[in-house]
Formats: structure tokens, C-alpha cells, sequence
């Protein structure tokens, strides 16, 4: 099955300090695709659990942080209860600035690598991570998502890199601002499904020099009923 991306979801920014983060709107989401949330937050932080009022499961794939500037996280959740989706709300520890971008996509497989980058720059490297010029070699139909979050106002801007894969940013970039530029934090998402075996990376790109927080995770497609089935020479439908 290959991966698509669906639809994106919500988004929400929050300056007042609190421990919660709910984003809202309405959307019908299917059981068996797979939600992503991007979520940033000022400082160190840890412990960063979310909900929906559907009640699926989100777990945690990947998070780092830049000393205590900011906290870049990514969210994942399988759909087991489909309908409309209204609320999602996001747990941390408490914190001022903080922001989330969610996206949904079918055909998500299982996770096969993780990455991190963290430094003070204008290219963040979610997937390989490690640096600015790292890069891994890609697997034709993989899904690459990354979050990428910065100690920053939303004002600085986002934009796929030049130099890394022909990435989608389904959702503009959500952040605070109107406050001095080490108060505020924001956050981006970018996926891409490879269609190559050249070595690359998922690279983002904020205008202005920040600290920054960038994670990503590399998934394969689902496999099908009938891809289990299947065996060289005896056909799809071959049952021993």
C-alpha cells in the first residue's frame, strides 16, 4: 500500500503559561491512517503525552531539545476510532510559548529510523539528523516526517531547504511572537515520500539564526492482506 498524505488537521499557539495545549476544529478522520503532531515548546521539557476526544492512543516517537531553549517533539497516533475529530490536546510539563501542527496520512507502515538535530543555525536536519550535512540513503516509497522547532518568533519564517528532498509543508508554521525574540518558539512540519534511492535529508530552513530543536522518523508503507499472501512464482492468492 503506498503512503498519502490525507489531510492536515489542526493548529494552535498558546503564550500564558499552562500545561496543556488543546488544538481544535472538525475533521473526519478513517481507522487505520495515521495522525502526526509537530509540537514545540519554550525550555526543556519532558513528559509530553496527548488525547483526542475520540480517544486514540498517541504515543511519543521522537523528542530532543536545545538545552533550554526549546522542545521539539513528534506525535503519533494510529486511528482504532474513526469520526470526527475535534479536539487534541497536548500534556507537558508547564510553559509559556508552545505550539502544534497535526496532519493525517494513510498507508503508514512501521518506523525504521529516528533522527535529531540540535545546534544554533538557519538549517534544521529533522531525518537523518546529527548535522546540516548529514544525509542517509532513501528507500523508494518511504515516508520521511519531521518536526522543527525553534527558540524564535514565527515571524522569522520556514521554508523546505534547498539542499535536501523536495519536502511538503501541508500547514504554515505556527508560533508566538510580540514577545522579545528568547520568549517566543515556533514550530514546522514537513513530510516527504521517497521516490528515489539517492542519499539525501529532510532539511528545514528558518530566515533568522536560532537555537533549534529538530526531530524526524523514517516509515515504511503498510503491507497489505494480500501482499502476506503473496509468493514468488504461485501468485498473490496462493494459500499453503
Amino acid at each position: 500500500m503506498a503512503i498519502a498524505f490525507v489531510q492536515s488537521l489542526f493548529t494552535g499557539v498558546n503564550k500564558s503559561a499552562s500545561t496543556t495545549l488543546p488544538i481544535t476544529g472538525s475533521a473526519t478522520v478513517t481507522v487505520g491512517n495515521t495522525i502526526f503532531i509537530a509540537f514545540a515548546a519554550l525550555g526543556n521539557r519532558t513528559g509530553i503525552t496527548c488525547t483526542d476526544n475520540l480517544g486514540n492512543t498517541y504515543a511519543e516517537v521522537v523528542r530532543t531539545n536545545n538545552a533550554s531553549a526549546v522542545t521539539t517533539s513528534l506525535l503519533q497516533a494510529t486511528v482504532t476510532n474513526g469520526g470526527t475529530l475535534t479536539t487534541q490536546t497536548i500534556s507537558h510539563p508547564n510553559t509559556n510559548a508552545k505550539e502544534a501542527i497535526s496532519v493525517e496520512l494513510s498507508g503508514v507502515g512501521t518506523a525504521t529510523a529516528t533522527g535529531t538535530h540540535a545546534a544554533n543555525g538557519t538549517v534544521m536536519n529533522a531525518y537523518p539528523g546529527t548535522s546540516a550535512a548529514t544525509t542517509t540513503a532513501q528507500t523508494v516509497g518511504d515516508l520521511w516526517i519531521g518536526a522543527f522547532g525553534w527558540n524564535g518568533p514565527v515571524t522569522d519564517g520556514f521554508s523546505v531547504d534547498a539542499g535536501g528532498v523536495t519536502a511538503s509543508e501541508p500547514t504554515a508554521e505556527q508560533g508566538s511572537s510580540g514577545q522579545s525574540a528568547t520568549s517566543n518558539t515556533a514550530v514546522g512540519l514537513l513530510y516527504f515520500i521517497s521516490n528515489s534511492s539517492t542519499s539525501a535529508a529532510l532539511l528545514g530552513d528558518v530566515g533568522t539564526a536560532r537555537d533549534f530543536a529538530a526531530v524526524g522518523i523514517e516509515l515504511t508503507p503498510a503491507v497489505t492482506a494480500s501482499q502476506l499472501l503473496w509468493k514468488p512464482g504461485r501468485g498473490p492468492n496462493y494459500r499453503r
